[in-house]
C-alpha cells in the first residue's frame, strides 16, 4: 500500500486534497499571467497547477490578467483552458483562432464581472 504524501512544503497547494483558497488561487494567477509573456504557456501553467479549481472560475480570473483575452467572452475562456488538456497547442490555437472570430453572444456567470 502507497503512503500518503506529507504536505511540509511550500508548494503543498499542489497536493490532491489541499483546501481552496481563491485568495491564493488569484494571486498565483496573476503571478503566472505577468511572469510568462507566452499566452499558451501562461494558460498551461494556470491550467496544470490549479486543475481542481472549476476552469469557468480559472477563466474569470485568468480573463482579467491576459489582456489579449479581453474580448472574448468567459466560457469562450474556460474552452481555451479545457484545449490545452484535450489538443494541445495545436488544439488550443485552433479554439483561439475560431473563438476570437466568433460574435458569440455572453452567458453571463453568476461569479462574473461581465452580468
Amino acid at each position: 500500500m502507497a503512503n500518503p504524501i506529507v504536505a511540509d512544503t511550500e508548494v503543498d497547494w499542489l497536493l490532491p486534497g489541499s483546501p481552496i483558497r481563491p485568495a491564493d488561487v488569484v494571486r498565483r494567477i496573476e503571478l503566472i499571467c505577468t511572469r510568462v509573456p507566452d499566452l499558451y504557456a501562461a494558460l498551461l501553467l494556470v491550467h496544470a497547477t490549479h486543475q481542481f479549481v472549476n476552469p469557468g472560475h480559472l477563466a474569470v480570473v485568468v480573463k482579467r490578467m491576459r489582456p489579449e483575452l479581453q474580448s472574448m467572452a468567459e466560457p469562450d475562456v474556460a474552452g481555451l483552458l479545457n484545449s490545452i488538456s484535450a489538443g494541445g497547442r495545436p488544439g488550443f490555437e485552433s479554439v483561439l483562432r475560431h473563438k476570437s472570430k466568433a460574435a458569440r453572444p455572453k452567458t453571463p456567470l453568476p461569479w462574473s464581472s461581465e452580468n
